[in-house]
């Protein structure tokens, strides 16, 4: 009979978490962070230039990784692809995770049970799956601890080391804080000729840098860049508070699942954490000098952490990987231990208890991201009416970008501007300047119904005003509403809050366009500039126009035609 092989339920165990995870990409709703860097990489796709041409500050690195989708037609489609080809950078760095503790435990299981932890680890899931930087800069950072510990004298695996650690430190600096941990991991792997070798991976170092300086060099951007990545970057986080690196680690944040309090999603991922600490201390006997690496890479990480208490769980992911890959270790010693000194049938039994125990919490945070509510049906409805209603070359303005394939008619998107515009080094023109001379038709709200991401007063205030609520869900289009009682009315913003207590008698439009003036009853008098109101779509150029309304008149709407 043949020896059962403890890695096959191992790999259904990853095999069931990876399918999971595909479905979510496909169906979970976008986070603001994904909208930023769909539309940045959409921008820049259709000849935007960053730093000039929008509001931008850091490094166009993964931008550009993204630009071929969006030479596809615009659709909602795009966007699923782009989450897949992120799924993929999942599966990369999945794999390379079990190259890697494969090589450093010599055991094939050990290195296939990384993978499923890693696949399946709580505080890891949302971050993900979400189209951002940090999993593909945790890729090249696994390719070039991989080439490392690959080389040997192969010069130019060290070369490609080098250009894979500064691709990932260009494309998002976050990993910065273990570049000490990946140059000792170099000389302890390789003592000999080390200052050769280290040559060669500079030398591949210098490549992105000089890649990078020389589009800025082209595009005239290199002042721009370095006050938008050294300054601007400094003003956007400004704003932020203060985030204990422990609250994340607590059942409160809301990132398990969406109860608040302990859950089981959270007790794993406390039990994984422990895992890992116990599994460093083992790798020192196994291992010694990629345990000084870890050690040395995760005090970097722990530095970080609390240098920089941002509430960003993105943040915990490099230093979640490797505990993967630790948890791991720990396991396989346990269930080593077991075998050899109880039974062969009580390890199994472990294993696939803890298996069952980590596919579970998994699916439990599974369901909840695919329940209705928190897909993404009213997200790709929004981006299918904006493609459905709008010309390729007219504006949009929202704080989140969820228009994705639309230009801007503000320089900043994105970002809740109010919380930094103010200590930028060149300040931008308001708000309410930049919408009239874009001529903007269109506002979008969130997928919450949260409106507007904190403009500043007097922004919020001219948009309250100037828009109302369209015909096509979540869009806003030019225009005012007023109530009337016996001949006198007043304005009222897309709040229904009344605007002024002083009766109206004239509106003004900012954005010349086609507008339908509806009156309500439909038989009532009303009369602007002298004429009585059409029932049809009249054009209005940018101006005050007066209008006088009978006693019969109880409300009516000038609104954007479309």
């Amino acid at each position: 009979m043949q020896r059962f092989r403890p890695e096959l339920p191992v790999l259904v165990s990853l095999a069931l978490v990876a399918l999971m995870r595909l479905h979510v990409s496909f169906v979970r709703y976008f986070d603001s962070d994904e909208f930023a860097h769909l539309h940045w990489a959409w921008l820049i796709a259709h000849g935007k230039l960053p730093y000039r041409d929008f509001f931008y500050y850091i490094t166009p690195f993964f931008q550009w990784s993204m630009v071929p989708f969006f030479w596809l037609p615009p659709d909602g489609a795009v966007l699923i692809l782009i989450r897949i080809w992120q799924f993929a950078v999942l599966g990369a760095s999945a794999f390379l995770l079990y190259r890697i503790t494969r090589q450093v435990t010599r055991s094939h299981f050990t290195g296939l049970l990384s993978a499923a932890i890693f696949a399946a680890f709580p505080m890891n899931f949302d971050k993900t799956v979400d189209i951002r930087p940090d999993m593909l800069m945790m890729l090249l950072y696994l390719v070039a601890v991989f080439l490392i510990l690959e080389s040997g004298k192969n010069r130019r695996a060290l070369v490609l080391s080098g250009i894979s650690l500064s691709t990932g430190i260009l494309l998002l600096p976050k990993i910065v804080f273990a570049v000490p941990a990946i140059f000792l991991l170099g000389i302890m792997s390789h003592p000999k000729g080390i200052l050769k070798r280290l040559g060669y991976v500079l030398a591949g170092a210098l490549v992105p840098v000089v890649i990078f300086a020389g589009y800025l060099s082209a595009t005239n951007l290199t002042g721009a860049a370095f006050t938008a990545v050294l300054r601007d970057s400094v003003a956007v986080n400004a704003g932020k508070q203060a985030f204990s690196p422990w609250k994340a680690l607590s059942p409160w944040p809301l990132v398990y699942v969406h109860a608040g309090g302990p859950s089981f999603p959270w007790y794993v991922n406390s039990g994984l954490w422990t895992l890992a600490a116990a599994g460093l201390f083992g790798l020192f006997r196994k291992h010694r000098r990629f345990a000084n690496f870890l050690g040395l890479y995760y005090l970097g990480g722990v530095i970080f952490l609390f240098g920089f208490p941002a509430p960003y769980l993105q943040y915990f992911l490099p230093l979640s990987l490797f505990a993967s890959m630790l948890a791991a270790s720990a396991i396989a010693d346990l269930l080593n231990l077991v075998r050899n000194r109880l039974s062969p049938a009580l390890s199994l039994a472990l294993l696939l208890t803890l298996l069952t125990v980590l596919t579970a919490s998994f699916r439990i945070q599974y369901q909840e991201r695919v329940a209705s509510g928190n897909t993404n049906d009213e997200q790709m409805g929004v981006i299918e009416a904006v493609l459905s209603v709008s010309r390729p070359d007219e504006t949009f303005y929202d704080m989140v970008g969820s228009y994705v394939f639309r230009p801007d008619g503000y320089i900043i998107c994105c970002h809740p501007y109010a919380e930094f515009v103010h200590l930028l080094s060149t300040k931008p023109v308001s708000l309410r300047e930049s919408l009239i001379a874009s001529q903007t038709r269109f506002v979008i709200l969130d997928r919450t119904g949260v409106s507007l991401w904190k403009p500043l007063p007097d922004d919020l205030r001219f948009l309250k005003t100037h828009y109302l609520p369209s015909r096509i869900w979540k869009l806003y289009t030019p225009g005012s509403w007023f109530a009337c009682s016996a001949g006198t009315c007043h304005w009222y913003d897309m709040e229904k809050q009344l605007v002024s207590p002083v009766p109206a008698t004239s509106f003004d439009i900012v954005i010349a366009e086609s507008y339908t003036i509806a009156v309500s009853p439909p038989e009532a008098d009303l009369t602007v500039n002298g004429r009585p109101v059409s029932a049809g779509p009249v054009r209005l150029e940018a101006g005050i126009y007066a209008f006088s309304a009978d006693n019969s008149v109880q409300n009516f709407t000038v609104q954007m035609a479309r």
